[in-house]
């Protein structure tokens, strides 16, 4: 009779007498009919839970799922799911919380409830409850007040105990497990990376570099400018030339020889070779040597697979490569492109003397909901999946907060589970339709059922009649009666597959979980590291497998095996959940860092995986959990696109007590697919080393913890963006909100693609967030460096996000002259400064004066509008000119984005002004005169100073001549143009019968021959212009159109002036015109022509031999002239590049003056020096 009662308390669940997992529930769980509110259909459910070993500290806290089944007294009857009351429910005792789950969102439909600590302490806890149970809530059984009156309704309350895990980042992966999650690509650390001012003496690169100090717009110094520029441009990188040159090759030029380690580079997908080598030169030169590049899994490098194509990051470089330089250290570092068909571009390039493939830790850095995978960065494993794309939301990562068995299932956990099932539902969660085949007493699990397998003592205690449901009950010990201590009832649970697991879960209203959530609960929380080989208590070292369990402690609630993790099959089995819980070290109990239990040894847990199938997984969302109830047959009724069941979505992690050492590490993946063969073997195949654990996502507080930036924008605006310059340090200011309690871990992520890809900012763990040397430096015109930052705060209970990331834009403030050193003479000759910004400035010259002071400099060009300026240094920007030789600097200032100021100098040398020589003595007689000196015309009081040039062998002015004289003009009647460009004359006034003309004594105009001689000599007749800005418009500078000035000759476009007259160049125009187009110079050629009375504009060639009154003789002087454009111009008549022409007669009205042509027309006057 005793026995039979024993199965009773079995069968109805009441039976805990160690209580499984440590949880102990306390008083009658029923309703008295007086707790029944007619009205309402509420019952009022009170009983005490208690479990040992409990706490809440500054990282989590443990707790118990308590959740509720009922059945009504009678034949056929079954069990159902108790949903409690939205509100209502709650703790009678202080010290407590509680926390409802609801995974349907439906009101008044909760599977069950979390109760746990509400402060800092630890020890027992005892819990009084008091719950609102809506009877009428299950349509799978309905109740009303008289079912209790009548004693007709049977409660059962299960609790399990559960531990905390809070959001937060973590690391995945430990680098050298097998199938271990990790990067593809090993990173090299930015501090490890060798390629800085400090070490580096000089870059080089095939590149020609171009003269006069210009440096290229892809220099070999933007391989190493560390901007993680991750476009496909080839901004922010070294380009090689074209390819079918051949020998391209980047260079680095250390200060002292070392030896590399390790290499990375990435480039751009229409920038990487075919293939490449890596060379080296020691110290003291010779010959460049090969070195060993190999790959991470060993290969051979040396193709354009190895140089990164990277769009989410490309600083710090991703590709590390191996390098052996056999013990050599080089000074020189070569990368040879041998072969390629694409123009090479390296956007960075990082070297490391560290051995970074022994120490680097791999892991991948899981730091919100969502998951990106690739074989580059992102999550990766090399185990035969395809790992692209991301893992959505939907899949519990690891990173949201979630609750989690403390231990694995025990096995009067599942009994009691078997014991309100259907027979139907046993047969499909034990061992199918063998179960049929056992007697009563026989054990349930393994081959044989005569005596406990693998230490599985759950037997069948009771076969019903007519297929009325088993009675299922432990006894590992079968020398005393069931469930009595010694039999097993806190042993972990084996023999149970994923169709366990999912019946489970549905059933008691909880999910399964993720293997990205086992390493979350597995692993430190960030910043901690991942360590090689690390087991679940966090080291890689302190595994010491059991041997022995004490024979008076086995099966019973005190067994204590020796060693500390379960593993190499000395036991035979599982032992007891939580057995190795004993003293307060963390290695001594395998504990992992979070309070949980056997992660690593004794049963191996089933969970999905993230691989193509597992991932498919979509337990995150709280409707997405258990309901309370499992099919007909005894499977889960979760539908499949939710829950999958595919053979190849489940995997096991953490070993087993057969597993060797390296299968119970966190991180290895040895059975990551492959454990069942079909959907059928997912709830067929049992093994005694397989089990689970459950979990359940957990509600956490969020708030809002803004952060600020400098100019006061805050995160809960838009984007808000403060600009910084290239360079400088900046602070993004935050606080830590008073909200949290107890510890807390801050986290800073950078984005520099917009806010497609984070990056952890290593090291920063700080409410605010110091940035040091932010940088833009590119070869682009008006390109923004932005980054984008967000932080987040995780605790135990509060958890912390900003409204929005915020962005920081990086003005790139280069200032780039083209020289730095420049000579300038009296003539004004200047090789040229040009000064180029990226970003819209404003650019200012200043000559620095020796007493401190300075005197701003206009520049001639304008090339680009607040970009680019094109300078050419004037004699006159320094003062008056003296008698010897000087140095002076000038500095070129940029105002870049009005916010960033960036200056350069450059050293001008000028010249000595030449001696001064008076034209005629004091008796009106012509003194000597030596070509380059300056010629003082003193005919008259206003004693024009001229600069003379040797130009062949002729001496010429340097400058056109300003004497005022009657039938002389200055340009638009501006005196200052005769300063500039001189006068224009009309032909009587300039020559009229002499060769001298106006020019002073000794000298002359000259000749068309002289003209044409002037053109042999030079060459090129840009060299006779002036490169100021008196060419080609009021500001434009096209190298086409502005002379280089080379042979001093600092001809200007002057222009001209005419009466209603045309040439055939001087295309009609009536007034002044030309200006900065062309220039105009009288010859002293001349000849005598026949001019027609006719006002058709051209020469009458009927009067060629006509003496007639139609015809008159005229004068046909000469003129040659220098455009913008094609140098020495010509008219139509032939094309030459001197032109020496007539002046053509045309639209003579006045009448037929020829007195018109030569007083009409003004040009200017150069004179050269009688021979």
């Amino acid at each position: 009779m005793k026995r039979l009662y024993l199965l009773f308390l079995i069968w109805m669940g009441l039976v805990i007498p160690g209580g499984a997992n440590n949880v102990r529930i306390e008083g009658d769980v029923k309703v008295d009919p007086d707790n029944v509110d007619i009205t309402t259909n509420v019952a009022t459910v009170t009983f005490t839970v208690k479990w040992d070993n409990s706490w809440r500290d500054a990282f989590n806290y443990d707790g118990v799922y308590l959740f509720l089944k009922y059945k009504l007294d009678g034949d056929g009857k079954t069990w159902h799911h108790a949903f409690l009351m939205s509100t209502g429910c709650q703790v009678v005792n202080s010290g407590y919380k509680l926390q409802m789950a609801n995974s349907t969102g439906i009101q008044d439909r909760c599977e069950g409830l979390f109760i746990y600590k509400d402060a800092k302490s630890f020890g027992a806890s005892e819990v009084k409850l008091e719950l609102k149970w809506k009877i009428t809530s299950n349509p799978e059984e309905l109740l009303d007040r008289s079912d209790f009156v009548a004693g007709k309704v049977f409660l059962s309350a299960m609790g399990i105990e559960m531990v905390y895990v809070p959001r937060g980042a973590f690391r995945i992966g430990d680098t050298q497990s097998a199938n271990t999650f990790r990067n593809n690509d090993i990173s090299i650390p930015a501090h490890m990376d060798i390629l800085s001012d400090q070490r580096v003496g000089a870059y080089f690169s095939s590149m020609e570099q171009p003269k006069n100090g210009v440096r290229t717009a892809n220099p070999p110094e933007f391989a190493v400018n560390r901007m993680n520029d991750p476009g496909t441009t080839e901004t922010n990188s070294w380009k090689g030339t074209n390819p079918a040159t051949g020998n391209e090759f980047w260079q680095v030029e250390f200060d002292q020889g070392v030896q590399i380690k390790n290499l990375a580079i990435e480039s751009i997908p229409t920038g990487v070779p075919e293939t490449w080598r890596l060379m080296g030169m020691m110290p003291s030169g010779g010959d460049w040597a090969t070195i060993s590049v190999k790959r991470y899994d060993g290969t051979d490098a040396g193709t354009g697979d190895d140089w990164a194509v990277n769009s989410q990051r490309t600083y710090p470089c991703t590709r590390a490569l191996k390098v052996d330089t056999k013990g050599n250290a080089y000074k020189y570092y070569k990368i040879e492109i041998t072969s390629t068909t694409n123009i090479p571009v390296i956007k960075n390039i990082a070297m490391t003397t560290e051995d970074l493939f022994s120490k680097v830790d791999n892991s991948v850095l899981v730091y919100e909901s969502t998951t990106a995978l690739s074989d580059q960065i992102g999550m990766y494993a090399k185990d035969g999946d395809t790992w692209s794309g991301k893992i959505g939301d939907s899949y519990p990562n690891g990173y949201p907060a979630f609750w989690v068995m403390k231990y694995e299932i025990s096995q009067e956990q599942y009994v009691s589970f078997l014991n309100k099932l259907t027979a139907p539902q046993q047969r499909s969660r034990t061992i199918g339709s063998d179960l049929r085949k056992l007697n009563e007493g026989q054990y349930v699990f393994g081959p044989t059922h005569t005596v406990p397998s693998a230490r599985n003592g759950i037997k069948l205690a009771s076969i019903g009649n007519n297929d009325a449901p088993y009675v299922f009950a432990n006894d590992l010990n079968p020398n005393d009666d069931y469930a009595q201590e010694g039999d097993g009832q806190t042993l972990a649970c084996n023999y149970l597959n994923a169709g366990d697991m999912l019946a489970y879960a549905d059933w008691c209203g909880l999910r399964p979980l993720t293997e990205m959530e086992f390493e979350k609960m597995a692993r430190r929380p960030f910043p901690e590291p991942s360590i090689w080989g690390e087991y679940a208590w966090n080291a890689n070292s302190g595994f010491t497998a059991s041997t022995t369990i004490p024979a008076i402690q086995k099966g019973k609630k005190t067994e204590r095996p020796d060693g500390n993790v379960n593993a190499g099959g000395k036991l035979g089995g599982p032992t007891r959940c939580g057995a190795y819980a004993v003293g307060g070290k963390q290695v001594e109990a395998g504990a992992s860092f979070w309070g949980l239990m056997e992660l690593s040894g004794n049963l191996a847990e089933i969970y999905y995986n993230a691989n193509t199938e597992g991932r498919k997984f979509c337990g995150r969302d709280a409707n997405h959990h258990g309901d309370g109830s499992i099919s007909e047959e005894g499977s889960a009724n979760v539908t499949e696109s939710i829950w999958p069941k595919h053979a190849d979505a489940f995997c096991l992690r953490g070993g087993s007590y057969r597993s060797v050492k390296e299968e119970t590490t966190i991180s290895d993946r040895t059975y990551h697919w492959g454990v069942y063969t079909s959907v059928n073997d997912v709830s067929a195949r049992k093994d005694s080393t397989t089990t689970f654990r459950l979990g359940k996502t957990a509600e956490v507080l969020s708030i809002k913890g803004e952060v600020t930036l400098q100019n006061g924008l805050t995160s809960e605006m838009e984007l808000p963006c403060d600009t910084i310059c290239s360079g400088e340090d900046y602070e993004i200011k935050g606080s830590i909100p008073a909200e949290i309690e107890g510890a807390y871990r801050v986290a800073w992520f950078v984005s520099g693609d917009g806010g497609t890809f984070w990056d952890l900012i290593e090291g920063e763990e700080e409410a605010s967030l110091h940035i040091s040397n932010l940088r833009n430096l590119n070869n682009q015109t008006n390109y923004f460096r932005e980054y984008q930052y967000k932080r987040y705060i995780y605790s135990n209970g509060v958890d912390v996000l900003q409204t929005r990331p915020v962005k920081i834009r990086v003005v790139d403030h280069q200032l780039t002259l083209s020289r730095h050193k420049d000579t300038v003479d009296v003539y004004d000759h200047s090789w040229g400064i040009q000064a180029t910004v990226k970003q819209k400035a404003d650019i200012r010259w200043w000559w620095l004066k020796e007493d401190k002071s300075k005197t701003e400099l206009q520049p001639e060009y304008i090339l680009t509008d607040s970009i680019s300026q094109m300078n050419f240094l004037k004699y006159s920007d320094f003062g008056a000119g003296e008698t010897k030789d000087r140095d002076v600097r000038v500095m070129v200032e940029a105002k870049v984005m009005h916010t960033c100021w960036e200056r350069d100098t450059v050293d001008v040398h000028i010249l000595a002004m030449p001696e001064e020589v008076y034209n005629l003595d004091g008796d009106g007689n012509v003194q000597p005169f030596e070509c380059g000196k300056i010629l003082v015309d003193n005919r008259d009081a206003d004693n024009h100073r001229y600069k003379t040039v040797q130009i062949g062998n002729r001496c010429w002015f340097a400058e056109n001549l300003r004497k005022s004289v009657n039938g002389s003009l200055c340009y638009g009647s501006v005196e200052a143009n005769c300063n500039l460009y001189g006068r224009l004359y009309n032909w009587n006034t300039a020559v009229h019968s002499s060769s001298q003309g106006i020019c002073p004594d000794g000298w002359h105009i000259p000749t068309d021959a002289e003209w044409a001689q002037l053109k042999t000599d030079v060459k090129d007749v840009f060299k006779l212009k002036s490169h100021f800005n008196s060419w080609g418009g009021s500001n434009g500078y096209n190298k086409a159109t502005i002379g280089s000035n080379e042979s001093r000759f600092s001809a200007l476009g002057s222009g001209a002036y005419s009466t209603n007259y045309n040439t055939a160049y001087m295309s009609g125009f009536n007034g002044f015109g030309h200006l900065r187009n062309a220039t105009f110079w009288w010859t002293s050629s001349f000849a005598w022509a026949r001019l027609g009375t006719t006002t058709h504009g051209a020469w009458n060639n009927n009067c060629w031999g006509d003496y007639t009154g139609n015809c008159l003789d005229g004068t046909q002087p000469h003129y040659a002239s220098l455009t913008n454009a094609l140098g020495w111009e010509s008219g139509a008549e032939n094309q030459s590049w001197m032109y020496s022409s007539a002046v053509h007669g045309a639209g003579y009205s006045l009448n037929n003056d020829p007195a018109l042509v030569l007083s009409g027309q003004y040009m200017s006057v150069r004179c050269i020096k009688n021979q």
